[in-house]
């Protein structure tokens, strides 16, 4: 176990008087720069539109690409359609669709916080005697080692959003004006969520990743 203060008979008051300025005799490392990313996220936007006396319409594509810091990333895709017709004197139609569609394979990063408590001396990149990265850095905590989850672990879900809205608006010569609306939303979701048999790690007894070292599938 790591060792306390109260081990050599000091109380919080008298440790919190401590400066502790001495280098470590073991090499030590940057958990930060062994785990985190420069990260790139693009963004990008088409936009068309016209019309004429009777009709108008606005046309739209969007684009969005971004990397998680640690691993992986998401991208979505935005497309919009928005027509409008003059039907008749006082009479107009309006359309408006949207789809969205969504690729992600975020992964938990459980642990992160792992990384910022931690004792310097702690290589977080050390593989065990079988080369996978170590799960479980200190074994008296029950903190997972963030950069071995996508070793054991494949997750991905797409999301389709089709969202349509219609307004059909009426207005008589004087002082009466008729508007309907009508909505509809479609959502589709596919995820699949696969973690590994971990009993082939030396660590499997002491840390693993998911509910049960013997691995699981979700997929819906």
């Amino acid at each position: 176990p790591d060792p306390v203060f109260s081990d050599v008979g000091l109380s919080l008051t008298d440790a919190g008087k401590i400066v502790n300025d001495n280098p470590y005799k073991e090499p030590t490392f940057d958990h930060i720069s062994q785990a985190y990313r420069q990260a790139v996220t693009s963004n990008t936007n088409l936009n068309i539109g016209g019309g004429s006396e009777n009709t108008d319409y606005a046309f739209n594509l969007g684009y969005l690409n971004q990397q998680n810091v640690l691993f992986n990333g998401f991208k979505r895709i935005n497309l919009g359609a928005n027509l409008g017709f003059n039907l008749a004197k006082g009479l107009t139609l309006r359309n408006n669709m949207q789809a969205i569609l969504v690729d992600e394979d975020l992964l938990s990063g459980g642990g992160r916080f792992n990384l910022t408590n931690s004792w310097p001396i702690i290589d977080f990149t050390t593989r065990d005697t079988k080369g996978f990265t170590t799960v479980k850095p200190k074994i008296n905590e029950n903190q997972l080692n963030p950069l071995s989850e996508r070793e054991w672990r494949e997750r991905s879900q797409k999301t389709t959003r089709l969202i349509n809205n219609i307004n059909l608006n009426y207005k008589f010569p004087r002082f009466v004006e008729l508007d309907y609306k009508y909505g509809i939303e479609l959502t589709h979701n596919d995820l699949n969520d696969f973690y590994n048999n971990q009993r082939i790690a030396p660590q499997s007894t002491n840390g693993f990743w998911g509910s049960t070292v013997d691995g699981s599938i979700t997929s819906r």
